[in-house]
């Protein structure tokens, strides 16, 4: 199954995401956070690919939950705050 098809509870398709260009972006900061082989994945067996998208998937649920987390308690902290138009700009800053 190619990552692109993946899916899960939490995410929508990841085929439909846009912009195509951020998609991309994200699966390049995700594999060279997972340390996965790439090379390796030629000599792997199907189900060992499929256990290493399924590890993928789990590493990037967990960023976005992070993400959540973390816009929750800026919004606890402060409820205006995403009223402002450059909003995550400046989270990112912080």
């Amino acid at each position: 199954m190619p990552l692109t098809d993946m899916d899960s509870a939490y995410f929508l398709e990841i085929r439909t995401w846009q912009p195509r260009e951020m998609v991309h972006y994200l699966f390049m900061a995700l594999l060279a956070k997972s340390g996965l082989d790439l090379t390796a994945l030629e000599e792997m067996e199907e189900k060992q690919v499929e256990a290493e998208l399924t590890k993928l998937s789990h590493l990037m649920e967990g960023y976005a939950n992070g993400g959540f987390d973390i816009i929750q308690a800026k919004l606890k902290d402060d409820p205006m705050f995403f009223e402002g138009e450059y909003c995550f700009v400046e989270l990112l800053e912080e």
